[in-house]
Formats: C-alpha cells, sequence, structure tokens
C-alpha cells in the first residue's frame, strides 16, 4: 500500500465521544502538491516522517504520533514513485494486510499523505475500537473526478482543478492515481484515539 507519508496529530486533545451515532468527521484536502501539514498552514502538530528510521517492518515501533502494530505487511520505504516527491521514507502497506497505530491520546485532528492511491488502500478512524469513520481510494477519486471541468475547494479555501492531483508532484510518474494530503477533522467535540490503514488483497 502506497499510503502513509507523514503523519500529524495536535497537540491539543478533548475528550472522546462514546457513541458513533454522535460522531462527526470531516475530510479536507490540501492543494494539489502540498506533501505536509505545515505546508498546508498547519500549526502545533507532531510529525511522523520515518526519515530516521531503517527500512523494514513497523511492528510495535513507538514513534512521535503513537504506536504501530503491523504483524505482517507494514513497512519502511525508501521514497520513490509512490511516495511523495519531497519527504523522504514513507510506511507502505502490503497487499492484504493491514497496520493499526494506536495514538497517543485522544485527537480532534490527524492528516496523512495519501500517495498512489490504488483500489485496494482504505483507512478508517476509531475510537475505542469503534469505527468513526473510514475512506478509501474509491472516495477519494470521487472528491477529485480526473476531468477538465473538476474542481475542488481546498482547506486554504481556494479552489483547484481535480485533474492536478493525479501523479506524483514534481514529477508526474504515475499519472492515473491521485496523491493528495488529507486532513481529518473531528467536529462537535469528536475525538479518537486509532487509525488503521489497510490494503485490500489483489
Amino acid at each position: 500500500m502506497k499510503l502513509i507519508q507523514s503523519l500529524f496529530l495536535p497537540l491539543l486533545t478533548s475528550a472522546v465521544l462514546s457513541s458513533q451515532a454522535t460522531a462527526a468527521i470531516s475530510i479536507y484536502l490540501s492543494p494539489n502538491g502540498i506533501e505536509t501539514a505545515e505546508d498546508s498552514g498547519i500549526s502545533n502538530v507532531t510529525t511522523e516522517t520515518f526519515n530516521g528510521r531503517e527500512n523494514g517492518s513497523v511492528n510495535n515501533f513507538e514513534g512521535a504520533v503513537g504506536t504501530y502494530t503491523a504483524p505482517w505487511g507494514g513497512d519502511v520505504n525508501d521514497g520513490n514513485i509512490y511516495s511523495g516527491a519531497t519527504q523522504g521514507k514513507y510506511l507502505g502497506i502490503q497487499s492484504g494486510s493491514s497496520t493499526t497505530l494506536s495514538l497517543t491520546g485522544n485527537v480532534a485532528y490527524f492528516g496523512l499523505y495519501f500517495s498512489a492511491g490504488d483500489g485496494g488502500n482504505s483507512f478508517e478512524v476509531k475510537s475505542n475500537g469503534v469505527t468513526l469513520f473510514s475512506f478509501n481510494t474509491a472516495a477519494l477519486i470521487a472528491m477529485l473526478p480526473r476531468t477538465d471541468e473538476g474542481r475542488i475547494v481546498a482547506i486554504n479555501g481556494q479552489e483547484y482543478h481535480t485533474k492536478d492531483y493525479y501523479g506524483q508532484p514534481g514529477t508526474s510518474h504515475n499519472g492515473t492515481e491521485p496523491y493528495a494530503y488529507i486532513h481529518i477533522i473531528g467536529t462537535e467535540g469528536t475525538t479518537f484515539d486509532q487509525i488503521v490503514l489497510s490494503e485490500a488483497q489483489n
């Protein structure tokens, strides 16, 4: 899975909700070509870049934003056409596997660079083991039609051509797959404590 380049979460958190029915999650995208929360104008975040970690499994890795559990299939890789153009190493999830990130606390913001999205890529946002929100490449493509007419308003309030989100920024390699920095924001008091990153069997 070519999913994670960097992970971000806020320094300040709030109490978690007990009911999935009352949970409220909003999704925003950065302008095309943006690969970090900071470059999106988000401040007071902690960043996991994986650049200081050796390549290989992240199972039981205690990172800057939480602990990763990946019995198999979750590996740190050197940057390539499936990752961001400027951020170095990334966390890849292999076909038929998943990696769980247990965050250091309850948070209301999480961001990730969803690079080279293919049909098997997905993630879930959880609180106390309950799924509050799920997202996959099909949902991202629905937000980003690869047409001349497609437009999207990014998190900065500006409008962008959706077709420009396809292909690795700076190189245009792998031009049939979307690359987008995704902001996951809990609203109405919603917080969460776990992210599950998956790649369906293909």
